[in-house]
């Protein structure tokens, strides 16, 4: 059965090892063909940042699209934070539409392959989206929010001396957060709503020790304190905070950091 998704990296993956062989001299070595994208290919990345969730796969169309299999040929999923694929993106192949399934991976030995979301996604091709889910239902066992970003590439062609980030308010219960860098005291992005996104911001001075705090604008306190991170100069990058609001322990609120652009 044709695959709906392909896993990439960067631009493109090779479908299968290179094959050598033994060859005389003025003979060719041959190999496999390469598979490139095509331009209009939807692209996706998975996030799970839902607090108290299971761990879960995700599929579009009914084709599962993350986990692993053991030994045995039973699924694993994604837990807390678990981001999918790590670099690039997976790659959706034209359909008439998209539908989304999260379900609780067959590993869990509570409520294996139970359906926590179907939705219906809104996606267009040539173009390539995070998708974030958000918020768990204990009671009813639902993921009951999410967030899909369309990821496009910062306008103009970046400077590669500096970097960009972008970032984006995934902390439950929040109307809006601030962040800050302490090194320059810069507001980078002020009082971003729940779920939204920021445009991307340059970072001067990378390959240097910059330091982030972010801040709740309701009422001032800071909701995650001074955190030093070394960004590489020429990346795009998303900072997203997710968490619950008020939270202490595995649900406090953090921040994360991902690659995506290059």
């Amino acid at each position: 059965m044709k695959k709906v998704i392909k896993n990439i990296l960067g631009l493109f993956f090779l479908s299968q090892a290179i094959i050598f062989a033994s060859c005389e001299k003025g003979e060719f070595v041959s190999s496999s063909e390469y598979v490139i994208p095509d331009a209009n290919a939807i692209k996706v990345k998975i996030l799970t940042v839902a607090p108290g969730a299971p761990t879960v796969n995700y599929f579009i169309n009914d084709e599962k699209i993350t986990g692993v299999n053991n030994a045995s040929g039973i699924q694993f999923g994604y837990g807390y934070n678990g981001l999918y694929p790590d670099l690039g993106y997976l790659v959706v192949n034209k359909a008439p539409s998209y539908n989304l399934k999260v379900k609780v991976a067959a590993s869990n030995e509570t409520d294996p392959n139970l359906t926590l979301m179907d939705e219906s996604l809104n996606l267009v091709d040539g173009k390539q989206y995070t998708l974030f889910t958000t918020k768990y239902d204990a009671t009813s066992k639902k993921i009951t929010n999410y967030t899909l970003l369309e990821d496009a590439r910062p306008t103009p062609t970046p400077d590669t001396s500096k970097t960009f980030i972008r970032f984006v308010n995934l902390l439950n219960n929040t109307s809006g957060l601030t962040l800050e860098q302490v090194t320059t005291e810069k507001v980078l992005v002020n009082n971003l709503a729940y779920g939204a996104t920021s445009d991307f911001i340059a970072i001067d001075n990378p390959g240097q020790a910059n330091v982030y705090r972010v801040i709740n604008p309701a009422d001032g306190t800071v909701v995650i304190a001074n955190t030093s991170y070394t960004l590489a100069k020429g990346r795009s990058l998303t900072v997203y905070c997710y968490g619950n609001l008020g939270a202490t322990g595995d649900y406090a609120p953090k921040m994360g950091w991902f690659t995506s652009f290059y």
